[in-house]
C-alpha cells in the first residue's frame, strides 16, 4: 500500500511485476496526494474483489477522502520510458475503485490523472478499465494529458474509460492531451462513458488524439454500448477522434458519440459510426439524446455513418431537439443506415428545429430501404 499525508507521496515502480492474492497489488491510500512514476515495464495483477492499482475515493469507513493519484513517466524522444499493465478482479476496474459491495464506502475511484506512460487497464467483468468498479456511488474524476498512452478495456458491462456496471456517482472524463489507443466497453458498455444502466456521465474533449473507441454489444433488450457517451453536456472543443463506434445490438445499436446536449467547437472526427441493430434502430453516427440540442459551430466532421437495421437505419448526424449548423463548422459526409423493413435512416436529421447559418455541408445522404422508404 501507498499511503500519503498531507503532502505529495512520491513512489517509483521499476521494472516490477506484482500478483496479489485476495488483495489488490498496490493501493494507493491516504488524504495526500500520491504521484507514481513508471520505469521499464510494470505489471499489477490483483485477486478478491480488487483493482489492479486501487484508488478509492474515500477510505474504508467513508470517513477520510483520498488524495488525487498521478500517474506519469519519462519521455524520450517522443516514447515514453515507463509502462503499466493494470488487471482488476472481481468486478473491479483496472486502475481505479473497487466493486461496491458495501465493504468499502462508495467506492468511487476519486480524481485520477494520467499524464505519461503507456498505460493498459484492464476491468474485471463489469468494472471499468480505467475508473470506478461496479455500482459505485461516489465520484470518478479521470483526466488524461501529457504523453500518456492509453488502452483500456473490460470484460463484460463496464466502460472502458469511465464507470462501471450499475454506478450512479458522478463520472468526468476529460481529455486534454495524450492518445488514447483503444477504449472499448464490455458488453452493453460505453469505449469511454458509462457502464450498463450507469448514470451521471459527463465527458469532455478538449485535446489530444483518440484512436478508437468503440461501445460493447447490447443483447436483449439491453441497448449497445456508444464509441462516447454523456448524460451531460458532451463538450468537443479540440483534439482529433479516429474512430467513434456504437456496439451492435437487437433493440438498437450503439451511437458513434451521444449525449444528451452536445456541442462541437472545435477538432477534428474522421469517423463516427453507429452499430447496426438486428431488429429495431441502427445507432446515428453522432446524436444529440433526451431532448437535447446539438451545436455545431466549428471543427470538422469527415465522416458521421448510421447503423443499418432490419427495420430503421440510423441516422448520420441526429438531434433529439434542436440542431444547429453554424461558423466554421465542416461536414464532410452525413450517411445514413440501411432499413430493410422500415425505412433508411437521414443523412442529417433534426427532430426539432433545424437551422443552418454557416459552415459547410459536402454530402449528406438517406439510407437505403429495400422493403421500406429510403432516408432523407
Amino acid at each position: 500500500k501507498a499511503k500519503g499525508n498531507d503532502n505529495t507521496l512520491n513512489v517509483t515502480l521499476d521494472n516490477v511485476n506484482i500478483k496479489a492474492k485476495n488483495d489488490a497489488a498496490l493501493s494507493v491510500e491516504g488524504a495526500g496526494n500520491t504521484t507514481i512514476t513508471l520505469k521499464g515495464d510494470n505489471t499489477l495483477t490483483s485477486d478478491g474483489q480488487h483493482a489492479g492499482l486501487e484508488h478509492n475515493e474515500k477510505d474504508y469507513y467513508g470517513r477520510e477522502d483520498t488524495g488525487k493519484l498521478t500517474i506519469t513517466s519519462g519521455n524520450e524522444n517522443g516514447r515514453n520510458t515507463g509502462s503499466l499493465t493494470a488487471t482488476g478482479s472481481g468486478a473491479s476496474a483496472g486502475i481505479g475503485s473497487v466493486w461496491n459491495t458495501g465493504k468499502v464506502s462508495n467506492s468511487g475511484a476519486g480524481t485520477i490523472e494520467i499524464t505519461g506512460g503507456d498505460i493498459t487497464a484492464i476491468g474485471a467483468s463489469d468494472g471499468a478499465g480505467i475508473g470506478s468498479g461496479t455500482w459505485a456511488t461516489g465520484e470518478t474524476n479521470i483526466t488524461i494529458s501529457g504523453t500518456a498512452k492509453i488502452n483500456a478495456r473490460t470484460d463484460q458491462g463496464g466502460a472502458g474509460i469511465g464507470s462501471g456496471d450499475g454506478s450512479t456517482g458522478q463520472t468526468t472524463v476529460t481529455i486534454k492531451s495524450g492518445t488514447i489507443k483503444n477504449a472499448t466497453g464490455g458488453n452493453t458498455g460505453d469505449g469511454i462513458g458509462g457502464g450498463c444502466d450507469s448514470k451521471n456521465i459527463t465527458v469532455k474533449i478538449e485535446g489530444g488524439t483518440i484512436e478508437k473507441a468503440k461501445g460493447g454489444d447490447g443483447y436483449g433488450s439491453h441497448d449497445a454500448g456508444d464509441g462516447i457517451h454523456s448524460d451531460g453536456k458532451l463538450t468537443i472543443s479540440g483534439g482529433t477522434i479516429g474512430t467513434a463506434q456504437g456496439g451492435n445490438g437487437t433493440i438498437s445499436g450503439g451511437s458513434g458519440i451521444l449525449g444528451n446536449t452536445m456541442e462541437i467547437l472545435a477538432g477534428t472526427i474522421q469517423k463516427a459510426i453507429g452499430g447496426n441493430a438486428s431488429n429495431g434502430t441502427g445507432g446515428s453516427g453522432i446524436r444529440s439524446n433526451g431532448n437535447g440540442t446539438l451545436t455545431i459551430k466549428g471543427g470538422k466532421i469527415e465522416q458521421a455513418t448510421g447503423g443499418d437495421s432490419e427495420k430503421y437505419g440510423g441516422s448520420g448526424i441526429y438531434s433529439s431537439s434542436k440542431l444547429t449548423i453554424s461558423d466554421s463548422a465542416t461536414i464532410g459526409n452525413a450517411q445514413g443506415g440501411k432499413g430493410k423493413g422500415k425505412s433508411g435512416g437521414s443523412g442529417i436529421y433534426s427532430y426539432g428545429d433545424l437551422t443552418i447559418s454557416g459552415g459547410k455541408i459536402q454530402k449528406a445522404t438517406g439510407g437505403a430501404s429495400t422493403d421500406g422508404n429510403g432516408g432523407s
